[in-house]
């Protein structure tokens, strides 16, 4: 059975291609740290020559930004960006978003060995994988508890999903979602 491959671009201050990745038997998740368009254009185009089938941007890259992404990186794959509701959006301006969390779902993934991590002076991402909306709800909370202010989630989380993960950490963290669409907020 092929792999699905599944990508995640973020921008960070000070990246510089940076990588990370992990697999299960039927999901490859790839992270790319960029700081600037032309890295993710640049990254956008290698994880698709990879095999991507779908890749998430963070909350950084707006409508138009994607839309010029699309345009150079090449088709064959669909993109999407993080968009938050507006009180999750207000919550960004007051957190520590020096530690955040991508959280992907899929089928087979374990939270406990499922993951990888970005690390660099100004930041640590980390991309963990759940294979259920409970899990997914349960890994927020802990990461939540263990100080985690900002997560982002795959495009799986539509409007249900995303709003049962800001439930369950009672509205602490800013949540948003790849999931979410602009008619949504």
């Amino acid at each position: 059975m092929a792999l699905y491959q599944y990508g995640y671009i973020v921008n960070l201050d000070g990246a510089a291609m940076e990588r990370a990745a992990f697999s299960s038997a039927e999901y490859s998740v790839s992270a790319v740290a960029v700081s600037s368009m032309e890295m993710a254009i640049l990254a956008a185009k290698e994880l698709i020559a990879q095999g991507a089938v779908h890749i998430d941007f963070c909350g950084d890259f707006d409508d138009a930004k994607m839309r010029d992404i699309a345009e150079k990186a090449g088709g064959g794959v669909t993109l999407a960006a993080a968009k938050y509701y507006s009180e999750q959006l207000v919550k960004l301006d007051t957190i520590n978003m020096d530690r955040f969390v991508h959280i992907v779902w899929g089928r087979g993934f374990d939270p406990a060995r499922d993951g990888a991590e970005i690390n660099l002076p100004s930041c640590e991402m980390k991309i963990i994988g759940v294979s259920s909306l409970e899990e997914a709800c349960d890994v927020a909370d802990t990461l939540v508890e263990q100080g985690i202010e900002f997560i982002e989630l795959s495009f799986v989380f539509g409007v249900n999903e995303t709003n049962a993960v800001i439930n369950a950490v009672d509205s602490r963290a800013a949540i948003g979602s790849a999931g979410l669409r602009n008619e949504d907020l």
